[in-house]
């Protein structure tokens, strides 16, 4: 009797597991299939911004392609490969995606890097949608009055830290909605980041927002877990 309760035991234990990983594959899948549907949209928006710059200003138009191939070299990179890289490679990814931001939104947006250390390693594209999340749906949500986003590391006793903050709309943390009732467009963004930095690095993600205020995003990743 005593071993045929240890057998179920470990019976039930292997299909919790199982049913984990499955869970696991199939949000890393649904990750993968939201890079896969967003990227054409954003490729058709940039290369129709860069399009109407290019004889007018040819070598700022050939510098937004380089920057246009970093961002989309990450993108393959996340859908293809989930193995981590380095924070320093993370933000390469975000200074082109920026770039090309500012070129289609002009003096609206506003970007600061405080960077203090980058001796870590993330997932990648983990960073850069939070950073897109903040400039998409917080600072052009303000229109013409634009806004700014900061983006900080810091090396803290036992753990790296991330934070993305911005000055734009925000959002109602206990519903999740913006101004006026709206939903807020970037929860699933922000649930898929989340997701990742806990299985890949252990790490976690914390969130603060106040409507009209802004929106801060912290990045917490132990050290022990990141070599």
């Amino acid at each position: 009797m005593a071993f045929c309760v240890i057998d179920d035991l470990t019976d039930q234990k292997r299909q919790e597991e199982r049913l984990q990983e499955m869970e696991a594959e199939w949000k890393e899948n649904q990750m993968r299939a939201c890079f896969s549907l967003a990227m054409p949209h954003f490729l058709c928006n940039a290369l129709g911004s860069i399009q109407e710059i290019l004889l007018e200003h040819p070598r700022y138009a050939s510098s937004l392609i380089g920057d246009l191939i970093v961002h989309l070299r990450g993108c393959i990179q996340a859908v293809r490969n989930g193995s981590l890289i380095s924070f320093h490679q993370e933000l390469d990814q975000i200074k082109a995606y920026v770039n090309i931001e500012k070129m289609r939104f002009g003096g609206k947006l506003k970007v600061c890097y405080d960077i203090e250390t980058d001796g870590f390693s993330v997932p990648p594209l983990s960073i850069q949608p939070l950073v897109e999340n903040a400039i998409c749906h917080g600072i052009f949500g303000r229109g013409t009055a634009g806004g700014m986003v900061t983006i900080r590391t810091r090396e803290k006793q036992g753990f790296w830290m991330t934070e993305i903050a911005d000055d734009g709309i925000g959002f109602h943390m206990d519903t999740g909605k913006g101004q006026a009732g709206r939903p807020c467009p970037c929860s699933t963004t922000l649930e898929s980041v989340m997701f990742r930095i806990e299985k890949a690095v252990h790490g976690t993600v914390q969130i603060e927002s106040t409507v009209g205020i802004g929106t801060r995003v912290t990045v917490l990743i132990p050290k022990e877990k990141n070599v």
